[in-house]
């Protein structure tokens, strides 16, 4: 399986494109403290998963698979934020995990980076497929 084919499927591109912007997330600090370079790569991130998307010449329903693409980036990106903060940055939480916070208040956190994920994908899904 080449890159090219791995990168046709919607789930697999919002991973790769996921991982490095959450990477990215994570490296943004050393290079600027502006909070708005630091959070730069939400856009970025998520413009290039959705073109890489929609330039791979996607079968069936483009919007579809567009709005996946994004979302399945940016909860990946957050994610992988998410966990770097409360392991490593948070101080005095218990590792490996801030046990002080329960689960609930995890859960209702998820919850909003799906419903942010879920509006920034479909505005740039809409604005990104291909007008007939």
């Amino acid at each position: 399986m080449t890159i090219q084919s791995f990168l046709k499927k919607p789930v697999s591109a919002g991973l790769i494109w996921g991982t490095i912007g959450g990477i990215s997330l994570i490296l943004m600090p050393l290079i600027s403290t502006n909070g708005l370079v630091q959070i730069s790569p939400y856009p970025v991130i998520l413009i290039a998963a959705i073109l890489t998307t929609k330039y791979n010449r996607p079968q069936g329903n483009v919007f579809n698979q567009l709005f996946v693409t994004g979302l399945f980036a940016f909860v990946i990106m957050s994610l992988i934020l998410y966990v770097y903060i409360f392991t490593f940055i948070n101080p005095g939480s218990g590792y490996p995990l801030n046990w002080r916070i329960s689960f609930l208040n995890h859960l209702w956190r998820f919850g909003f980076i799906i419903i942010i994920g879920t509006m920034s994908s479909m505005l740039l899904s809409f604005l990104a497929k291909p007008v007939n």
